[in-house]
């Protein structure tokens, strides 16, 4: 007969850490305003919707420099990637695979289509998107 009962987690078993768990630590660390800060969790949290396959900690750092793209509070890579302990190309790689999900991903009422324009697009990207 198959058991359908919820698993109790074993000794050596992994818990699962969601990305939103990193996020208010890495914007505290980063100094960004609450506008930001609430930005960036809601994006996280959409992060679900759009199957991205990344340590959780990645998806948060990532998260966080696309939100400060699209703010006056514009952080560099190497920023973000020394308060969050993710490495810089890390970042990178993961912004070209979020790029793409962005109007998804970044609330509507933080940054509007036109805003989302300004992001910096991947070059694998350039050539697919018209020029206006």
């Amino acid at each position: 007969m198959l058991n359908l009962s919820l698993a109790t987690p074993e000794k050596g078993d992994v818990p699962f850490v969601d990305p939103g768990d990193f996020v208010r630590r890495f914007c505290s660390i980063l100094d960004m305003s609450h506008k930001a800060v609430k930005a960036a969790q809601e994006a996280v949290e959409k992060t679900a919707e759009c199957d991205i396959r990344r340590n959780p900690a990645t998806v948060a750092a990532t998260i966080i420099y696309m939100i400060t793209q699209l703010s006056d509070e514009r952080k560099l890579v190497r920023n973000v990637a020394d308060a969050t302990g993710v490495a810089q190309g890390t970042i990178s790689n993961s912004y070209k695979d979020m790029y793409k999900n962005a109007s998804r991903l970044v609330p509507a009422w933080y940054a509007n289509e036109e805003d989302l324009k300004k992001l910096c697009i991947p070059k694998r990207y350039r050539e697919k998107i018209p020029h206006s």
